[in-house]
């Protein structure tokens, strides 16, 4: 290879085209690494509560909870089963709140919860208020990524469910270690049961097994009662399915995204190295001239576009690290709810982003790395 120090002073004498590339290549990296800390963040919210041993009954055939509804003698039988150890029928619905900044309406998760909702989920605590008192139908444990996010949505704030009586208040605020529970409202069971309309009917049970490997046998004793309609899934693997849409809308858009930035930077990448070949033909000959092989030289100018990604990763890496455990707000596509987490940055996205960077200036500046290992020594002293 031609020596090292040759090219990197090239690139600081010819600084400006070598910034205008690393800037393309850092805006490929940026989209990218962005797109992959959210598909990070969306990944740890709907994993960080993967207990074995906890499980959810839905209506066959229901999606997710919102389009559940099963009546309160069959979760009663599920609640009997001998694998079970405790379990809480719940009811899921949406509700439409007004955005605090003004920005219209925005649709949040219910929760009616019952007196075992808050000890079947370890990794939920209360973070400031208090909880609900035994009883009191009017008193609501929100989210903390709801905060500030609705109008009332704040301790001592206050919500109207529209039962007709007193607006509920908020009298407490709970952390689910970032899982998708922190942009649901909890209200009581009894309360949103009469809200929604479904005395009687629940849309879920969350059970906890006594041993993990009890799982199999608690599907298929639910499965064989035919009347009820109801069907067991590990609660990770709920989550997944649920993920699993939004992971894939993510994918969608910055796939199109990634490959048109991508291209813009190997475009940029290689008329940049274009017009340095140009201006440095007599610099290549003499190179050629005091026996450098054409090897040498082609390795020598990808090695200068490697410079430019490496730099271009930087910047766009450096940009992306801003936006680490920024909250994200996406539309749950199976309830059409606010879905909020946080962009996670971690040793896979940086590596992913190193690799795209190079990629894209190895692919684009291999062409002009090609025309200047084909320059004869002789026809570029002449000129």
């Amino acid at each position: 290879m031609t020596p090292v120090t040759y090219h990197l002073r090239s690139l600081l004498v010819r600084a400006p085209t070598s910034v205008a590339a690393a800037v393309g290549v850092g805006l490929v990296v940026f989209v990218c690494a962005a797109v992959l800390m959210l598909l990070g963040g969306l990944r740890h919210a709907l994993t960080v509560a993967d207990d074995p041993r906890r499980a959810v009954v839905l209506r066959e055939g229901s999606e997710a909870e919102l389009t559940s509804q099963f009546e309160a003698g069959h979760a009663s039988r599920v609640a009997a089963a001998p694998e079970v150890e405790a379990a809480q029928a719940e009811v899921v619905v949406t509700m439409t709140l007004a955005r605090a900044d003004g920005g219209g309406a925005a649709n949040a998760v219910l929760r009616g919860v019952g007196p075992a909702s808050l000890a079947l989920r370890p990794e939920l605590r209360v973070i400031a208020g208090r909880r609900p008192t035994p009883g009191a139908a009017h008193e609501l444990l929100v989210g903390r990524a709801l905060l500030g996010r609705y109008h009332g949505m704040h301790l001592g704030g206050t919500l109207d469910l529209g039962d007709g009586s007193s607006p509920a208040q908020v009298v407490g605020v709970f952390a689910a270690a970032g899982s998708p529970t922190e942009s649901e409202i909890w209200a009581d069971l009894g309360l949103v049961q009469t809200v929604a309309g479904r005395r009687g009917l629940y849309s879920s049970m969350l059970v906890r097994l006594r041993h993990a490997d009890d799982f199999a046998r608690l599907a298929a004793w639910v499965a064989e009662d035919r009347d009820a309609g109801l069907v067991a899934e590990r609660e990770r693997d709920y989550l997944d399915r649920q993920g699993d849409r939004l992971a894939g809308f993510l994918l969608g858009i910055g796939a199109l995204l990634g490959v048109c930035f991508w291209l813009a930077a190997a475009i940029g990448v290689t008329v940049t190295m274009h017009a340095q070949i140009a201006r440095r033909r007599r610099e290549i000959g003499v190179l050629r001239a005091l026996g450098f092989t054409r090897a040498s030289v082609l390795t020598g100018f990808l090695f200068e576009a490697s410079i430019i990604s490496v730099a271009g990763a930087a910047l766009g890496v450096g940009g992306a690290a801003l936006l680490a455990d920024a909250r994200f707000s996406l539309v749950n596509v199976t309830n059409w709810s606010q879905l909020i987490f946080e962009l996670r940055l971690s040793a896979g996205v940086v590596g992913a982003a190193l690799g795209i960077a190079l990629v894209s200036g190895l692919l684009g500046g291999l062409v002009p790395a090609l025309r200047a290992a084909s320059i004869p020594p002789a026809h570029a002293v002449k000129r």
